[in-house]
């Protein structure tokens, strides 16, 4: 009996670390809302959120991978461009049809309000959170991502709050 609950034990462990191990590619555009402050004059800017990343995953349900985004968001005479990169983390349950994700990323945002000749370009990073599910077997529809960014002006640094929806296109 022992013999057979190896054999067993060692084929599940072997589906399971082994598996099917997969890439996934995707394209993605979302509608971002974005509260640049908190101050009680809101500045919200609104515009696209385009991207592209990379999972790597199997028949565990975490993957991890690399996300690019750039956001153009815009409102009167205030604008606020951004281009991030850096590492995700998903988790795709195989029980329910949501993947949970996260990422982490930096680069380089420029902030310009026209009005009060601004415009500043300098480092920053966002923190993302997010949750997908599968509205055809190559298409995602991304329902909420949660954003949390750095955002300076040179002399004062804003923590705009984004809320995003769109679609993914997965290859």
């Amino acid at each position: 009996m022992k013999p057979r609950l190896l054999v067993l034990a060692a084929l599940v462990l072997t589906f399971f670390v082994s598996g099917r191990s997969s890439h996934a590619q995707a394209v993605y555009v979302e509608g971002t809302a974005s509260r640049i402050s908190n101050s009680a004059s809101d500045n919200w800017v609104f515009g696209p959120t385009v991207g592209v990343y990379f999972d790597r995953g199997g028949a565990l349900p975490a993957h991890i991978g690399l996300d690019a985004r750039g956001q153009f968001l815009s409102k009167g005479s205030t604008s606020v461009k951004n281009f991030m990169i850096g590492p995700r983390i998903s988790f795709v349950p195989h029980v329910v049809p949501f993947k949970i994700y996260g990422q982490a990323e930096i680069g380089f945002t420029n902030y310009s309000v026209n009005s009060a000749q601004i415009d500043h370009t300098g480092f920053g990073y966002q923190l993302d959170a997010g949750l997908e599910t599968t509205l055809l077997p190559h298409i995602d529809w991304r329902v909420i991502e949660f954003g949390y960014q750095n955002l300076s002006t040179g002399s004062t640094t804003y923590h705009p709050i984004n809320l995003s929806t769109g679609l993914a296109l997965r290859f």
